[in-house]
């Protein structure tokens, strides 16, 4: 099978699995790849039938997993009690206004990963509700999005916990018996199997209801969120159209070809598109106008601030930007650390500090031996190596050359990908990649992009004076 071809297959796989889940019970089927916890080489090995004992065995596995699960729902339990006490330990918001802004993430306000730079400087009153992970439960600056339900609600999401294993079987059932291939349909339930055990499923249900209780409200017009085409935002969506409210989404980072939903049609249902779409550039916008007929998509700015937070240069110093994803990551820094210990050049690794797995993965770079970015001071490096489009973007912006760190995925993280203008170099991280690297320094030198900024801005555009980010009519 050629590239093309794989990339089609694979495409046309999370299209059955959109399709299928018509309640949107499921992350993985949503179309963005970030979301199938399963390497999608690993996944299209098992479509075309490589490796028929291992999806066998996963099924198994899973579903034990599964079984555990439905007699003994810590997960649920878990994630109930995490409501339960940020429902107690937190007031329900006395007032709600005409707009809501959902973000991800505890930091609020200017440090909000999503909307930073926007909610520092907009003129007026909004709600403000946040998808927390982890053990957070006080805030003030924001309200849980569990501050929204009733207790009605929360008595329901209480039953559902002990027994909602069993209810989510019932729906996979439901939902993989539209799949067509009996491969594609195991496939389906194996993925489903891993969501169901390790709460996923149960958590969104949850995150789901408490949106749809605070949209529900006649006080909320405008609804305002960012956008990547994940099931409980198709969801939310649903929501305000039904209330023929107003949902604007917007594409808060770099958009790449893992956002598959929003490139490709046949993902999103008729009431799970928002009046408006906002982008951060030119370039997403161009990307996906033609999937969202008589949608407004609006070419914004890249809103969550300054992408940079660098300090001096220092060409000589090579960056390796990554995400948060820990199998990913652990293998890159495995090999930039076996390419470091040759000691022939400096390098630094600048991990996603709003990840949840940012600690972990700290640890595990400096017990490989290798510095941090914050480690480093912050520096502007002489070439950036990256799977964090928006980092290399930002560095791009500082005409620094960015290199795309290729794991060979069927469909890659690569920004670039999206512009057939702007093309910048890759490498490949396997056993040569000491060597390639070295090569690309070699070529390179301390050489720069000089209209670097210019091209950034397609992408990620920074061009706005933040003062005149006035009100909430810039996003909606």
């Amino acid at each position: 099978m050629t590239d093309a071809l794989e990339k089609a297959a694979y495409l046309e796989l999370l299209r059955q699995f959109s399709h299928a889940d018509r309640e949107r019970a499921f992350a993985f089927s949503a179309g963005v790849v970030g979301a199938v916890p399963m390497r999608d080489r690993e996944l299209l090995d098992l479509l075309q039938g490589k490796a028929p004992g291992a999806l066998a065995a996963g099924l198994a596995i899973e579903s034990l997993k599964v079984l555990v699960a439905a007699l003994i729902p810590a997960r649920n339990l878990a994630l109930l009690a995490r409501t339960l006490l940020r429902t107690a330990l937190n007031p329900r918001p006395r007032t709600l206004y005409s707009t809501t802004v959902v973000s991800v993430g505890s930091a609020a306000g200017p440090a909000d990963p999503y909307f930073g730079a926007f909610l520092a400087n907009a003129g007026e009153a909004y709600n403000y509700l946040k998808i927390v992970g982890g053990r957070v439960l006080r805030a003030d600056a924001f309200s849980f999005v569990e501050s929204s339900l009733s207790a009605a609600g929360l008595l329901r999401l209480s039953v559902l916990a002990l027994v909602q294993p069993l209810v989510a079987l019932s729906s996979l059932a439901a939902s993989a018996a539209r799949i067509d291939g009996a491969i594609s349909r195991r496939l389906y339930v194996l993925l489903g199997l891993k969501e169901i055990h390790g709460g996923t499923v149960f958590q969104n249900r949850l995150t789901m209801e408490a949106l749809q209780a605070h949209v529900g409200n006649d006080a909320v017009r405008v609804v305002i969120f960012p956008m990547e085409g994940r099931s409980w935002e198709k969801r939310l969506i649903a929501a305000v159209n039904a209330r023929r409210a107003r949902a604007s989404g917007y594409l808060h980072c770099a958009l790449t070809p893992r956002h598959a939903g929003l490139l490709h049609p046949g993902f999103f249902a008729a009431h799970e598109i928002p009046a408006i779409i906002r982008t951060a550039g030119t370039i997403a916008a161009k990307a996906i106008a033609g999937n969202f007929p008589g949608v407004e998509v609006r070419p914004g700015c890249f809103i969550r601030g300054d992408l940079s937070g660098a300090g001096r240069r220092d060409a000589g110093l090579l960056l390796f930007a990554l995400t948060g994803n820990i199998e990913e990551s652990t293998r890159i820094l495995q090999s930039i650390a076996a390419f470091a210990a040759r000691k022939a050049h400096r390098v630094v690794v600048r991990l996603n500090p709003n990840a949840s797995t940012y600690g972990y993965l700290c640890d595990v770079a400096r017990k490989l031996g290798l510095k941090t970015w914050e480690d480093a001071g912050r520096v502007v490096p002489g070439l950036c190596f990256f799977r964090s489009s928006s980092v290399a973007i930002g560095y791009l912006r500082m005409k620094v050359v960015p290199v795309y760190l290729d794991l060979e995925d069927v469909i890659s993280n690569n920004s670039f990908e999206l512009d057939p203008v702007h093309r910048f170099e890759s490498v490949r991280v396997d056993a040569g990649f000491g060597d390639a690297v070295a090569a690309l320094v070699a070529r390179y030198g301390e050489a720069g992009i000089g209209d670097g900024p210019a091209i950034a801005d397609l992408f990620l555009d920074q061009r706005y004076d933040p003062k005149t980010l006035a009100g909430l009519h810039e996003l909606s």
